[in-house]
C-alpha cells in the first residue's frame, strides 16, 4: 500500500498479464498523487509464452517446456542443448496476440505521460528464444534468471538516468504529494488469509497447498457475505477471483442485495501458460454510504475446484477499472 506518507520519484508498473484491468485506474491515480514521478511500465515476455505447431494453423500445439521433453530433452536442460534443438527444428512457432492486455497497458501508459520497457524480439520467434534463453530460468522458462534480472536491472537505470539527463529538475517530489483524490477499501486477502467481512460458516478460508502462504475463501455451494460500506458516499463493489483457462473453477450467479443477479464467468482467454490461474476482478454492484448489502454466490456449475473469492474491494462509483 502506498499510504499516506510515502514519497516516490521513480514508479514502475508490472501488470501486463496480471490483474491489467485496473492497470489505467491504478496509474492514473498515482499519477494525481505524484505529478512528477517518473513511470515506467515493463512488458516482461517470457520463452514460456511461445507456442509451437507443427506447422502453421495446427490444433496441436505445446509450449516450450512441453516440446523441449517431447524431443528428450530433461526439464532442467542446458540453454545450449535447447539452442541446438530449436535450431533443428522445423515446427512453427508464435507468440499469441494479447490485444486485451495490451490494450490496457498502452492505456495506462499514454494517459499517465509515461515509458514503456520490454525485451525486443528478433524477426523470428526461434531466433528471439535463443536469444534470450538465458534471461530465464532452465526449467520452464517463465521465471527470470540472474542474468535476467540484472539486464532489466541495467536497462531502467539506463531509462531513468536519460530522463535525468532531459529533464534535470522533473523527478525530485521531494514533499510534493497531491492529496488523495479518493477513498477507497481494498479488502484482499489472497496473502493474509483475513476476511473481515461476515459470511457463510462453511465457506472456509484455505490455503493454496502448492502455494505457502497464499489464501482464497473457498465458496464451496451457495452462500453469502455482508458488505458494509463505512465511507460517506456510495461505493462500487468488485470482487476478485480465479479463473483458469480450462475451466476448472465454477461461473457463479452473483446477487448484489436487491440488484439483478449476474453471472461471473471463472474462465480466462489468457495463455500465459497452460496450468496458470489467473485473478479476475468484477464489478457487481453499488453500496451506498454507511449500509450494508449481502452479496449471494451461487456456484452454476460441476467443476474440479471451488469457486476461490480473493478479495472484495469498494471503489469511487466513477471509477473507470473495466469498460
Amino acid at each position: 500500500m502506498v499510504g499516506e506518507e510515502a514519497t516516490f520519484d521513480v514508479i514502475i508498473f508490472d501488470y501486463w498479464l496480471k490483474d491489467f484491468e485496473g492497470l489505467p485506474t491504478l496509474a492514473k491515480r498515482m499519477r494525481q498523487r505524484f505529478p512528477r514521478a517518473l513511470f515506467i511500465f515493463v512488458k516482461i515476455w517470457s520463452p514460456f509464452l511461445a507456442r509451437r505447431q507443427p506447422t502453421q494453423g495446427s490444433s496441436d500445439e505445446m509450449d516450450i517446456f512441453d516440446w523441449k521433453l517431447s524431443k528428450g530433452l530433461p526439464r532442467n536442460a542446458t540453454f545450449e542443448a535447447v539452442k541446438n534443438k530449436l535450431l533443428e527444428d522445423n515446427g512453427y512457432w508464435y507468440f499469441p496476440d494479447y490485444q486485451t492486455a495490451d490494450k490496457y497497458f498502452d492505456e495506462a501508459e499514454t494517459s499517465t505521460y509515461g515509458y514503456d520497457f520490454a525485451f525486443p524480439k528478433e524477426d523470428t520467434v526461434v531466433k528471439t528464444l535463443i536469444d534470450y534463453l538465458g534471461y530465464f530460468e532452465q526449467s520452464h522458462h517463465l521465471h527470470l534468471s540472474k542474468l535476467g534480472h540484472e539486464a532489466i536491472a541495467e536497462t531502467l537505470h539506463n531509462i531513468i538516468k536519460q530522463y535525468l539527463e532531459l529533464h534535470p529538475t522533473v523527478v525530485d517530489n521531494g514533499d510534493l504529494k497531491a492529496p488523495w483524490e479518493r477513498k477507497d477499501a481494498c479488502h484482499l486477502w489472497f496473502t493474509t488469509g483475513s476476511c473481515p467481512f461476515e459470511h457463510t460458516t462453511n465457506w472456509k478460508m484455505t490455503e493454496f497447498p502448492s502455494l505457502e502462504s497464499r489464501w482464497a475463501l473457498d465458496v464451496v455451494n451457495e452462500g453469502w457475505i455482508k458488505i458494509k460500506n463505512d465511507s460517506t458516499k456510495s461505493q462500487k463493489v468488485f470482487i476478485s477471483y480465479l479463473a483458469t483457462k480450462q475451466g476448472w473453477y465454477p461461473n457463479v450467479e452473483a446477487t448484489l442485495g436487491d440488484d439483478p443477479s449476474i453471472e461471473l464467468t471463472a474462465t480466462t482467454e489468457l495463455q500465459r501458460h497452460s496450468l496458470a490461474h489467473h485473478t479476475k476482478t468484477v464489478d457487481i454492484g453499488v453500496v451506498p454510504p454507511g449500509e450494508t448489502k449481502i452479496l449471494n454466490l451461487k456456484p452454476i456449475q460441476d467443476t474440479t475446484l471451488s469457486f476461490r473469492l480473493l478479495g472484495i474491494s469498494l471503489l469511487d462509483p466513477d471509477s473507470d477499472i473495466l469498460p
